[in-house]
């Protein structure tokens, strides 16, 4: 992945994650990014599916008592999405993205 998709990826996490939240803020999707990619960098993963994913896997958060928390993951994964092809990213890769945030 070049430098500027990867720049702009993480433009567009940090624009739609919570600022209300300090466990669900950006520097937490940081931690969980960096862990993801020290891990897919040892297992051998496509770290061109593992950053995007790690990045907007908290991208829909809503409050823990929320009937509509238990819809987060499908909805990070379908936002994901169209942040992604909106980035004219592989469409081959979004999907396995898509699939790893839900």
């Amino acid at each position: 992945m070049n430098e500027d998709l990867k720049k702009r990826i993480f433009a567009a996490a940090e624009t739609q994650q919570t600022k209300s939240d300090p466990s669900h803020d950006f520097e937490h999707i940081k931690r969980v990014c960096n862990m993801a990619l020290k891990i897919a960098e040892i297992e051998g993963a496509d770290l061109d599916i593992v950053m995007p994913a790690a990045l907007f896997h908290d991208a829909i958060v809503y409050p823990k008592d929320s009937p509509h928390s238990q819809n987060e993951t499908i909805e990070s994964a379908a936002y994901a999405r169209k942040i992604l092809e909106d980035l004219d990213y592989p469409p081959e890769k979004i999907s396995a993205v898509e699939q790893c945030i839900a």
